[in-house]
């Protein structure tokens, strides 16, 4: 596989991932928003407060790292908390809120990780074409 078409492997495994991340998180706050809407209520904090908290704490602690081991390891705790939630009754349950939580503290950090790796296997020159079209401030 020649070097392009790994990049563009990569960047369909990441589309793919971001695709299916949202369309779960969405998926679980329709099922909480049929159950009640405080439960839908307490799923919107649960989902998206852990994804600020990770960006702010967690995910500067990835580039520090090594990204593959940190991608592995996050999507070794996402298959615990997808199993954790397989095996709950009810979508309003404390153990389908927490996996939601885990999920959404870990998401951004997969994301740092991938970022990193990105950057790694891409050229300065390969980074500044593909986000040629991207509003960058400097300052």
């Amino acid at each position: 596989m020649s070097g392009a078409s790994t990049r563009q492997f990569v960047y369909l495994s990441h589309l793919i991932i971001q695709i299916g991340g949202w369309a779960f998180r969405i998926g679980i706050l329709i099922g909480l928003l049929q159950s009640g809407v405080s439960a839908a209520g307490i799923g919107i904090a649960v989902t998206f407060a852990p994804i600020m908290l990770g960006s702010l704490f967690l995910s500067p602690l990835v580039d520090r790292g090594d990204p593959i081991s940190a991608m592995m390891i996050v999507n070794a705790v996402r298959v615990c908390a997808l199993l954790a939630i397989f095996f709950t009754d009810e979508a309003d349950s404390f153990l389908s809120y927490a996996a939601m939580a885990v999920l959404s503290l870990v998401q951004p950090v997969y994301l740092s990780a991938e970022v990193s790796f990105f950057r790694r296997i891409t050229s300065e020159d390969g980074m500044s074409r593909c986000c040629a079209t991207l509003p960058i401030s400097t300052g």
